[in-house]
């Protein structure tokens, strides 16, 4: 199978160079070889004329597969699809996360242009009884970013030691899968909080294989099943329901 991400990229202008000179060459040689058919004395144009044919017809081919494999390695197309991962393939997986009482999930994903924010967006799962939980999804070509924003029910709301005790075991699987965990000491419109960012490295064609697709969509969505279920249980500790949506800060 060919790798397209990995196919050099030709600019507009040098396709339509290539593809003409190419085009002309096939022209040109067919003419001669219908020329001179039937002139046993012009037989050495003849095999002359069918080899650049030849010729000329291997490099079209190879020409056309280029430009329609190229698609998936432009700029525009491999943004597509990371945001595609985003819009679609996580919030698919994040409808299937469950409360403990078996209560399914509604996912809302902003997915309107203006609301990507770099390469994330807020995806909010809510449930009956005003349980809701925000999370920051993005995607960066091979790299995965999960952000959530939670604070401590104690005397600081910023405690991250008591936030990471609470989590010990939901980001002690992910870290065994190579998520980094990373928790950082927040402040917006006054409010104090700790942001938890968890971030992983797939492989680096993960943004044009759906399998790769699907596995980590469902890893993200289990690991936000775990987060969620013991925010709930221990939520005499800390509380997850914050104002104000998460993103990078």
């Amino acid at each position: 199978m060919i790798d397209s991400e990995r196919l050099v990229y030709l600019p507009p202008w040098a396709r339509f160079l290539a593809l003409g000179t190419l085009l002309a060459g096939l022209a040109v040689s067919l003419f001669v070889a219908m020329r001179f058919v039937g002139e046993p004395d012009r037989a050495d144009w003849i095999l002359m004329a069918m080899s650049v044919s030849q010729v000329s017809l291997t490099a079209l081919v190879v020409l056309f597969v280029v430009l329609f494999s190229e698609k998936d390695a432009s700029l525009d197309t491999l943004d597509k699809k990371a945001d595609q991962f985003v819009r679609e393939y996580v919030p698919r997986f994040l409808e299937r996360i469950s409360l403990e009482s078996g209560e399914k999930a509604k996912c809302v994903v902003r997915d309107k242009a203006a609301d990507r924010d770099l390469f994330g967006r807020v995806v909010t799962l809510e449930f009956k009884d005003n349980v809701s939980l925000k999370i920051w999804v993005g995607l960066n070509v091979s790299r995965i970013f999960a952000i959530y924003f939670v604070k401590s029910r104690g005397e600081d709301p910023a405690d991250i030691e008591a936030i990471k005790d609470v989590f010990r075991f939901t980001f002690g699987g992910a870290e065994s899968l190579g998520y980094d965990i990373y928790y950082e000491q927040s402040e917006v419109e006054g409010e104090r909080f700790v942001s938890i960012w968890t971030t992983v490295s797939a492989d680096d064609d993960m943004i044009v294989d759906p399998k790769r697709k699907l596995f980590w969509a469902q890893d993200v969505a289990m690991m936000t099943q775990s987060f969620l279920r013991t925010a709930l249980r221990r939520s005499d500790v800390i509380d997850v329901s914050l104002p104000f949506d998460p993103r990078p800060l």
